[in-house]
């Protein structure tokens, strides 16, 4: 069956796109939650911003499972886990639980996330691993996105318990479709010694730089997607607006995690795909807040969004091919660490009064962003394609 490693990655992703819907389910029925569960707006909010906190603890122990056991364990014990833990958020209407079925499902996801180098360096040919990786990642943004539209409109017919009930037994279907198609698989992975691994991997220099790239821009998404409302006030857009903004800067990001790979792919190219995609993302940060014009903030998120989480697989696969195959799992859990905890860590910066202008505007905020990606540009020039693409 030809078709089986596309039937694998297609699996996969529907488990990493489901993953991210439960993670930001709540944001945009935040006030029926409230009401839901009798919590306040923080307890809800806390239910999303527990993931990166969970992520940084498990990214480690998830890589070193991902290269001992290989992509199929780790992708089979994620799905089982999320499945459990969203069905403890349905079984009572009890905010622990709903935080515990959170937490639980924050666990399965560096072990999807990380999966990704090591199922695509398995089952797919050398000029196809790059765009593998993309189209893995791409279902995180469709995930985030799927996650602001559908619960909104499924709550104007059935409660949210039901809700977290049918969401249940979707992570169920995946999870066995998922089982089903990595039976297809006759491939042998490579593995690495548990105990090198990422005393071997942080010692790359070139996988540092990918890091630090990977904190400053999960930490701009992040930090964009967390504040929109309030970064748009000064020039009267609305929240709808906002939200719109939003959206199409995840847009932008589910165009480039298509194009961008393969453009790397067909090129054989990765450096100067994310150098671009480097600059790019400068001259929007500096001009950002000059803007006041809705359609053209919306085209510059999209922007933004393409060329800054399009690059993102580049860095993933980049991470890869300096390790080799046998450490993909750890390479990528570094990249995915730093990346969660620039995610986290700028996003809270930026809700600090300092960052803002008397006018409460973020202009100093998006200037620092700046500043701190130029060293990732100035580095990542540094650094030499030592092979044109994947190795096995």
């Amino acid at each position: 069956m030809k078709s089986y490693k596309w039937f694998i990655l297609a699996s996969y992703s529907f488990l990493v796109a489901l993953n991210q819907l439960l993670w930001i389910n709540f944001a945009s029925i935040s006030s029926q939650v409230q009401s839901y569960y009798g919590v306040s707006a923080f307890y809800v909010a806390f239910l999303a911003i527990i993931f990166p906190i969970v992520y940084i603890i498990f990214s480690i122990p998830s890589g070193i499972i991902v290269d001992r056991k290989g992509y199929k364990y780790s992708i089979l014990l994620g799905s089982v886990i999320m499945f459990i833990f969203s069905l403890i958020r349905a079984i009572e209407i009890n905010y622990i639980l709903l935080l515990i079925g959170q937490i639980g499902i924050a666990i399965a996801q560096p072990l999807l996330n990380n999966s990704v180098s090591k199922l695509a360096n398995t089952e797919f040919q050398m000029n196809e691993v790059t765009m593998a990786i993309g189209l893995g990642t791409l279902a995180i943004f469709i995930g985030v996105a799927a996650g602001m539209i559908v619960p909104p409109i499924i709550i104007e017919f059935i409660s949210i318990q039901t809700m977290l009930y049918i969401l249940s037994i979707v992570v169920l279907i995946a999870m066995l479709l998922n089982f089903l198609a990595t039976r297809f698989s006759h491939k042998i992975e490579s593995y690495g010694k548990t105990e090198i691994h990422f005393a071997k991997v942080i010692k790359f220099r070139e996988i540092m730089i990918l890091s630090y790239i990977a904190f400053v821009g999960m930490g701009i998404f992040n930090g964009i997607l967390t504040w929109i409302d309030s970064i748009f006030q000064h020039v009267s857009i609305s929240m709808l607006q906002a939200g719109e903004i939003g959206l199409s800067l995840v847009l932008g990001g589910i165009f480039g995690s298509i194009i961008i790979p393969y453009l790397s792919s067909k090129y054989g190219r990765r450096k100067i795909f994310v150098s671009i995609a480097i600059i790019v993302t400068i001259i929007i940060l500096l001009i950002y807040m000059m803007i006041p014009n809705f359609i053209i903030l919306v085209l510059l998120s999209l922007i933004l969004g393409f060329f800054l989480l399009g690059a993102f697989p580049l860095i993933i696969d980049w991470a890869t091919v300096i390790t080799g195959s046998k450490y993909a799992g750890s390479a990528t859990a570094v990249i995915w660490l730093l990346g969660q905890t620039g995610g986290f860590i700028l996003p809270l910066l930026m809700g600090i009064n300092f960052l803002t202008l008397p006018d409460n505007t973020y202009f100093v905020s998006f200037l620092i962003f700046a500043i701190l990606i130029i060293p990732g540009f100035v580095l990542i020039l540094k650094i030499q394609e030592r092979r044109s693409f994947p190795h096995k």
